[in-house]
């Protein structure tokens, strides 16, 4: 029988556990930044794992209020923020 899908927030174990979602970018993305975009209000980020493999990141999704382009806002108003590419809609 397989373990049911458990979606919660992401943890500081997550990051500092070597949880893997075998994606080497998002690996990364976890690792390094998104913890300090949920500290700082930017997000809240989630994960889905198992109780039979809690280190293993099988989804995950980020959530944020609004997405604006930081080239239209002045430099003052965007020091600090993080400069992530901006999805296109098609």
């Amino acid at each position: 029988m397989t373990s049911p899908l458990i979606i919660k927030p992401l943890a500081k174990h997550h990051v500092h556990q070597g949880s893997t979602c075998s994606n080497a970018t998002l690996d990364d993305y976890i690792r390094k930044q998104v913890g300090q975009d949920v500290r700082r209000g930017y997000c809240k980020a989630f994960v889905a794992v198992t109780d039979n493999t809690p280190t293993t990141l099988l989804g995950n999704y980020t959530l944020s209020t609004l997405s604006i382009d930081l080239d239209k806002v002045p430099p003052s108003l965007t020091k600090g923020l993080p400069r992530l590419p901006m999805s296109q809609p098609s």
